[in-house]
């Protein structure tokens, strides 16, 4: 029984939620954002984006993480997936390869290794995700050693994945993927960090290599401010084609007081061959901008409010609306 209790002590369990009312303008009257948008997309009804609850084991030697979740978030990004896997937020195993090095191998489902944006909101600066984010993977599944350096600057990450944001592989695709990550970070303002993917996708039956890399430094200047800057770029290879979409955000929060932040966000995305964005949506290339502030109320519980506009080349896209305002309750432990 002593070895039992014991094993408890490693153990941790987490649960957040975050709700959402968004409205757009015009043609306030949809149900929801355009479908190239995967998360805070629902529109005119209160709704749960993302609530999960999380069990983590860590004893220095051996780690798992095993999550479910529910919400918006879950049903649009797992809808490929098989019915009895559309809930797993984590579902991961991992052991410590050096006694002496934090080097690590694990393998399951997984965060993405790509972006600086994730799934959860209190996470991020922005209360929606941009474009950037919502059509880059937010979750993947594969095997992962990672390195941290004993001075905790550098961490490097090789993966062997499934493919683009899958659990079960894609039909008739028998080769994995691949991915890496490095981050840099010179002090504690300071952060650097490249990540890629190289892989098999699928177009109108016809298989394709996808080579995709995503950069972003983040800033911190000082008490009150501070900015991200990220950059993705992808190439699609179809039949002897190559086709490129790119993607740039720029980012900044102003901390006002400890409970008070506003944060400031401009974007582009380019798409012109609809290798990400549905292709009819043709031509796809699209600027935006927004501006957020939130409320801590408590330590567990934040109010997010954030107004979006986006501007896009073709008069089709203005039928799907350009102005959005979303308010957002989020809570965690």
């Amino acid at each position: 029984m002593g070895q039992s209790d014991s094993l408890f002590k490693y153990l941790n369990f987490s649960i957040y939620a975050e709700t959402y009312f968004q409205n757009q303008l015009p043609n306030s009257n949809l149900n929801n954002r355009p479908d190239y948008v995967y998360s805070f997309n629902r529109l005119n009804e209160v709704n749960l984006n993302l609530g999960f609850i999380k069990a983590t084991f860590d004893n220095q030697k051996t780690r798992a993480n095993l999550g479910l979740m529910a919400g918006t978030y879950s049903q649009t990004n797992l809808a490929n997936e098989p019915a009895g896997v559309r809930n797993i937020w984590e579902a991961n195993l991992g052991f410590k390869v050096l006694k002496n090095k934090d080097m690590w191998i694990d393998m399951g489902v997984m965060p993405s290794h790509i972006g600086f944006e994730s799934a959860i909101g209190k996470d991020c600066w922005h209360l929606t995700r941009s474009l950037m984010a919502d059509n880059s993977p937010y979750f993947e599944t594969g095997l992962r050693m990672s390195n941290t350096s004993k001075n905790e600057k550098w961490y490097t990450a090789l993966l062997i994945l499934n493919g683009w944001q899958n659990i079960y592989k894609t039909p008739n695709i028998q080769t994995p993927a691949f991915g890496h990550q490095i981050t840099y970070q010179p002090n504690d303002k300071t952060l650097f960090n490249s990540s890629s993917f190289v892989g098999e996708s699928i177009r109108d039956t016809v298989k394709g290599t996808r080579l995709f890399h995503n950069f972003y430094v983040k800033q911190t200047l000082n008490k009150k401010w501070a900015m991200i800057a990220a950059f993705d770029i992808g190439f699609q290879t179809y039949q002897k084609e190559t086709y490129q979409w790119h993607a740039a955000v720029l980012g900044a929060q102003y901390q006002f007081t400890d409970k008070k932040k506003w944060a400031f966000r401009l974007e582009q995305y380019k798409d012109f061959n609809n290798v990400i964005i549905p292709e009819y949506y043709r031509n796809f290339s699209g600027l935006g901008a927004s501006i957020n502030f939130d409320y801590h109320i408590n330590e567990q519980l934040q109010l997010r409010c954030e107004a979006k506009y986006f501007n896009f080349d073709e008069l089709k896209f203005q039928t799907q609306g350009q102005f959005s305002t979303c308010v957002s309750l989020a809570w965690g432990i």
